[in-house]
């Protein structure tokens, strides 16, 4: 009420220093030549006609008039007009700096007000988000930080001034203040910012927790001293290590002791000191929690938990967003490494540490990205654990359904594993043959790989699985696929077309059986959206062999239909992570809002076109290396062949493609050899080498192709346009043994003269 009293003061303040000027201001404008009968022209009416109305003795101009007059115009109740002021103020494009000004002098309150009037929205909603990002990055602007902790040394107002500023700015302000204590201070002033961060109350925990990585003990030493002000209960799990183990210095440990007694409001002395097995087994169990995901997260609206980390690359702890199980790794992990360093020889921790570490550092990675290597990461402590740890962090990751930690674990066996692993008489106990059945793509090419790195000499249970997976592989077409099973075509067109709004290619099928099929044979669909009333398999058959294969298990499966039917369906979607209900909205957001939240809880994203790419030339490479390196006795390419035909017709798998094809003894390898080879439009080079594996596969398995072809290729060899592919079509003619005659006739052929012409030139 102050406010607007304040206001109202203002107004007829105007009023009467402008009396002379309110008759012209209330008069109408000139509308131009504008179309009355056009819609721009009756909504620049409206406005005309609600300025009118204004009860402003002036009419505002500036960003800052025009904000006011929005805000006013909301308080009495004006929301129309106020749309109008607010409409003006955005024409005129406020610049950053104008719309900080306006946060900095009417607070937050005023813009959350705008933001929640229907008839200002989405304009009013915009801007609360742009001042909000505005006033995040001024508060923790390390130049302006600076410049106020410096502020805190000076005359009694100036401090007083400095640390309101800085405890008004809130939890952005941690980091920055940190990075100052870590670069070193003067005491005095070291006492000043850890002021500052206790003043900052509940708001600096989170950081402070993750600053406890910061290598620097008398600085953590400090934090500690101030979670024991600002933390809570589970503060405490992260300073149970710090005030047991032995390792660490004694001034941390001191300072663990009491702000765990501080937290815990009890004497230091009446604490006493906790049993070494009680700590081990409170941070494994911790541990554990996160491992099994069983952290209860506060998650934004997409799903996601705010968390800060300590960067070691930036020196500095930064707030990230990712989802539950990604925070739940990194957490996992810390608990994980303080319950190993305290008990060093119990192999069930040592599993669970190196299972978070690896996938704490893959998530911090990416998906799309390789762990880091080098010395301290995570990739080179695997290396060096040995065989059977690693091994056993594969067959927990299994189990559990950890799928970073299995893909991680994988690739480290890959390079340290034996032969032991795929040996017959350990299938049963063998996690990498385990792998390659697991229902998630990732982890079945990383174990198919795994097993062509450990190069086995026989045949071993799997091996036709490591054919299929990497020969899958192939099959991509690099836009993710959303498959659509639907018996009503009208339906499933709306349906497909709002998926190829959201950036999938759609695919159609009329009957789950039909809709099975194509999943199986085609490694980019990334989702299937099936209808309840699905035919020719029902939806109970249809999910059920989506999940029996190994080839569709991992699909994230959709079901899509009115809220009627959600009751009907709900045992198949309870206790199933990868099986949801959508109702129809009949639009493309209404689809995207119920989806994105789905997506994000799945255990492993889809996988993006460029790790598609990646995973077909790495899959070419292998089933290439399968034909050169004579391994064709242990696994038979022709379950490939389909896959290496399509592949073929990619520029950059068909080097690899045709290698494996001239080992396949059938007429559609030879037949697309000979269709690479006279197709005018490729690359020489590609041409050529089509020639020379085609000469290959004739020798090896026949003549296969038609008259037609031949014809075209004895052409193709007496016309010769390049060198190179000349020499390689004629490997082809000398493959297709021909009799004496026609062997003299193409010696006759013969020219000396370009020879003697390079002789000559020589002298």
């Amino acid at each position: 009420m102050a406010n607007l009293s304040r206001r109202f003061v203002a107004i007829f303040t105007l009023l009467a220093l402008s009396f002379g000027l309110l008759l012209g201001s209330l008069t109408a404008q000139d509308t131009g030549d504008v179309d009355p009968d056009s819609e721009a022209a009756a909504e620049a009416k409206r406005r005309e006609d609600l300025l009118k109305t204004s009860p402003l003795p002036l009419e505002p101009k500036t960003v800052p008039e025009l904000f006011e007059a929005v805000v006013l115009m909301t308080d009495l109740g004006r929301p129309n007009l106020a749309r109008v002021y607010l409409d003006k103020m955005m024409e005129l494009q406020p610049d950053d700096q104008t719309l900080l000004n306006l946060r900095l002098k009417f607070g937050p309150a005023e813009f959350l007000k705008l933001a929640n009037v229907k008839e200002l929205q989405p304009i009013s909603r915009d801007l609360l988000e742009t001042v909000d990002r505005l006033m995040a990055a001024r508060a923790s602007d390390p130049a302006r930080i600076a410049a106020l902790v410096q502020q805190l040394q000076g005359s009694p107002e100036q401090r007083a001034e400095a640390e309101q500023e800085l405890i008004n700015a809130g939890q952005p302000v941690v980091a920055p203040l940190l990075d100052i204590l870590r670069k070193g201070v003067a005491q005095p002033l070291q006492n000043d910012i850890l002021n500052v961060l206790m003043e900052l109350g509940p708001r600096a925990e989170p950081p402070l927790v993750a600053a406890l990585d910061i290598p620097n003990d008398d600085l953590r030493a400090a934090i500690i001293s101030v979670l024991g002000f600002v933390g809570n209960r589970e503060t405490i799990n992260h300073l149970w290590f710090y005030d047991n183990s032995p390792n660490v210095p004694e001034g941390v440990r001191t300072a663990a002791h009491a702000a765990i007694a501080r937290i815990a409001k009890m004497d230091t002395d009446r604490l006493g000191q906790s049993p070494m097995n009680s700590v081990v087994r409170e941070l494994h169990r911790l541990a554990q929690i996160h491992y099994k995901q069983k952290y209860d997260w506060n998650t934004d609206g997409d799903g996601n938990v705010s968390l800060w980390v300590w960067k070691r690359e930036e020196e500095s702890i930064v707030q990230l967003k990712m989802p539950p199980r990604v925070a739940s790794n990194i957490m996992g992990s810390k608990f994980a490494r303080q319950a190993l360093s305290l008990s060093p020889e119990n192999r069930e921790i040592q599993v669970l540490f190196l299972s978070m570490a690896l996938a704490a550092e893959g998530m911090l990675a990416g998906w799309d990205s390789p762990l880091p290597t080098g010395p301290g990461t995570a990739y080179d402590l695997a290396l060096v654990a040995g065989e059977d740890v690693v091994a056993d962090v594969l067959t927990e990751a299994l189990k559990t359904g950890q799928i970073p930690n299995a893909v991680a674990a994988l690739r480290v066996l890959g390079q340290i594993g034996t032969l032991r692993l795929v040996r017959s008489t350990d299938a049963e106990r063998s996690p990498v043959l385990a792998a390659l059945n697991f229902p998630d793509n990732r982890v079945q090419f990383a174990a198919a790989t795994t097993i062509m790195q450990l190069d086995p000499q026989d045949k071993f249970p799997g091996v036709d699985r490591v054919t299929s997976i990497l020969a899958r592989a192939l099959t991509g077409r690099g836009k993710p696929v959303a498959l659509v099973v639907d018996p009503n075509s009208a339906r499933a067109s709306i349906l497909a077309g709002q998926l190829n709004e959201l950036g999938y290619a759609p695919e159609v099928k009329a009957a789950g059986r039909d809709g099975f099929s194509f999943a199986a044979d085609n490694a980019d669909v990334e989702i299937a959206f099936i209808h309840p009333a699905t035919i020719r398999w029902g939806l109970s058959e249809t999910l059920a062999n989506f999940r029996a294969d190994s080839r569709t298990a991992s699909i994230p499966i959709v079901m899509q239909g009115s809220t009627d039917f959600a009751g009907r369906v709900r045992r198949h979607v309870e206790n199933n992570a990868l099986v949801s209900y959508v109702v129809n909205t009949g639009t493309t957001d209404g689809l995207q809002s119920q989806l994105t939240p789905f997506l994000n809880s799945l255990a492993s994203p889809p996988l993006n076109e460029q790790q598609r790419a990646n995973q077909a030339e790495v899959a070419s490479y292998w089933l290439a290396h399968i034909a050169e390196g004579q391994r064709t006795k242990i696994y038979d390419l022709q379950l490939a062949s389909e896959a290496l035909l399509l592949g073929a017709e990619n520029l950059n798998l068909v080097e690899n493609c045709l290698m494996a094809l001239s080992s396949i003894a059938s007429r559609d390898s030879q037949e697309k050899m000979a269709e690479l080879l006279l197709d005018e439009a490729l690359e020489t080079k590609l041409r050529a080498l089509a020639a020379v594996q085609l000469a290959y596969h004739i020798q090896r398995h026949g003549l296969v192709l038609s008259n037609e072809d031949l014809d075209r290729i004895h052409q193709l060899w007496q016309t010769p346009t390049d060198p190179t592919l000349s020499t390689a079509v004629g490997a082809v003619i000398g493959s297709l043994r021909p009799n004496a005659r026609l062997v003299g006739e193409r010696l006759q052929r013969f020219e000396e003269q370009p020879a003697l012409e390079s002789l000559q030139k020589q002298k």
